[in-house]
């Protein structure tokens, strides 16, 4: 018959190996998580930051074109009081 005996240090290194591994694996796949969730805030704030600044160009660029829309119309209803 076989002896199937291990030496302590053989069962010791074989369940520390694969202990030490999942930890490892778990505890960098955390730290990667919080730095999409960094990522990705950061990346929500620009956007936020980057939209509001859209909004007021928008905004700025449709008050331009309506005071231009109203000087063109007032040069022509003073054009048209002109040749009555």
């Amino acid at each position: 018959m076989l002896n199937f005996s291990l030496p302590a240090a053989t069962i010791y290194w074989a369940t520390l190996l694969p202990a030490l591994g999942l930890i490892f694996f778990f505890a960098s796949r955390y730290k990667l998580m919080q730095r999409d969730r960094a990522f990705k805030k950061n990346a929500e704030e620009l956007l936020d930051a980057l939209d509001a600044e859209r909004r007021k160009h928008v905004k700025m660029h449709s008050v331009h074109r309506e005071i231009e829309r109203r000087k063109v119309f007032d040069d022509a209803v003073e054009k048209n009081q002109t040749l009555r």
